[in-house]
C-alpha cells in the first residue's frame, strides 16, 4: 500500500514569510503540534512547537515571559522552521513511511509532488492504517490494547490507543501505576486512604479516556485499572495478566545530548512479552 491511498489535505498550511507569532496561534487554534511550510506552493519546511520554543533565546521561565512578545512580533516562520524535514511521495510505501516517522519522531510528515505540497501524513494514521492491515492478515492479531497512563496534561497515548482500537476493533484497558506503598499493614485509617486515593486515580484515568474519546468523536468502553509498584514491572504484569496483544505508552523527547538511565517505556519494552509502541509526549530536561 502506497502514502497516496491514505493521505490527506493538511489541517494546516503555513506560509514561510507569515510572522512566528500568527502561526503560533494558528496552531493552536487548529489543535495541531506540526504544520507543513510553503512558499507558494513549494514545500519549504515544517514548524513544530518546540521550533517555536527554540527561537526564543532563554530557557528560564522569568526571562522567556518577559522576552516571548518583543522576539516573536519580529520573527517569522523561516527563521525558526526545520528546513530538513521528513518527506514523502504519493508513491512511498506506508512501511518506509512508518519507519521514517519514527526515526525523525515526527507527528506530521509532508507529501510532495515534484517538490509541491500534496498533502500530509500524520504518524498516527500509520500506526492505526498497519494495525488495520496486521488485524486484516491475521484476524485477532491485536485483539487487546493496554494504554499506560502517567495522568500527565498530555494524553496522546491514550488516545493513540483509542485510534488503534478503533482501527483493530480490541478491547482497550487504560493503566495508571502508583508508586510503592510503605511495606506493612496500615492503619484502619491509613488503608481507607490508600483505597480512597486510588478511586480517585482511577476517575481521572476515566475522565482522560472520555476526554479522548470526545476529541475522536468515539463512544466505547475502556476498562480503567490502577495498580501499585515499579511502572514498568507492573506494566509488563498486568499485560500479561490481562493478555494484551500491544502497550502504548508515552515516552518523554529528552534534550540533554549525554548517557541517560533508560526510560520507563525502554524498560516496559524489554520486560513485556507482547509488542510495544512508544508515543512521544512533551521533553523533560
Amino acid at each position: 500500500m502506497r502514502i497516496k491511498t491514505i493521505m490527506k489535505e493538511p489541517t494546516l498550511i503555513i506560509d514561510a514569510r507569515a510572522r512566528l507569532e500568527a502561526a503560533r496561534d494558528l496552531m493552536r487554534r487548529a489543535a495541531v503540534r506540526q504544520a507543513p511550510v510553503v512558499s507558494g506552493s513549494r514545500l519549504v519546511g515544517t514548524l513544530a512547537e518546540r521550533d517555536v520554543l527554540r527561537a526564543l533565546p532563554s530557557s528560564v521561565p522569568a526571562i522567556r515571559a518577559h522576552d516571548w512578545d518583543a522576539l516573536l512580533a519580529d520573527l517569522r516562520v523561516h527563521e525558526a522552521m526545520t528546513t530538513d524535514s521528513v518527506v514523502l511521495t504519493p508513491e512511498t510505501p506506508l512501511g518506509e513511511a512508518a519507519r521514517l516517522a519514527r526515526e525523525a519522531d515526527a507527528e506530521v510528515l509532508p507529501v510532495v509532488d515534484s517538490g509541491e505540497l500534496v498533502g500530509t501524513v500524520t504518524a498516527s494514521d500509520l500506526l492505526a492504517v498497519l494495525a488495520g492491515l496486521l488485524g486484516h492478515r491475521r484476524p485477532g492479531a491485536v485483539s487487546h490494547i493496554l494504554a499506560a497512563t502517567s495522568l500527565r496534561p498530555d494524553a496522546r497515548p491514550i488516545a493513540e490507543a483509542l485510534r488503534l482500537a478503533d482501527a483493530t476493533g480490541a478491547s482497550l484497558t487504560a493503566l495508571h501505576v502508583l508508586p510503592s506503598m510503605p511495606s506493612g499493614s496500615p492503619a484502619d485509617g491509613a488503608a481507607a486512604e490508600i483505597v480512597m486515593w486510588a478511586e480517585g486515580i482511577r476517575r481521572r484515568l476515566a475522565d482522560e479516556a472520555r476526554t479522548a474519546m470526545r476529541g475522536l468523536g468515539q463512544e466505547r468502553e475502556i476498562r480503567c485499572e490502577v495498580t501499585e509498584g515499579s511502572v514498568a514491572a507492573e506494566v509488563a504484569r498486568c499485560a500479561e495478566d490481562l493478555g494484551a496483544d500491544l502497550i502504548v505508552i508515552g515516552a518523554s523527547r529528552r534534550r540533554w545530548i549525554r548517557p541517560l538511565p533508560a526510560t520507563t517505556a525502554e524498560e516496559v519494552a524489554r520486560r513485556a512479552s507482547c509488542l510495544v509502541l512508544t508515543v512521544a509526549t512533551e521533553a523533560r530536561p
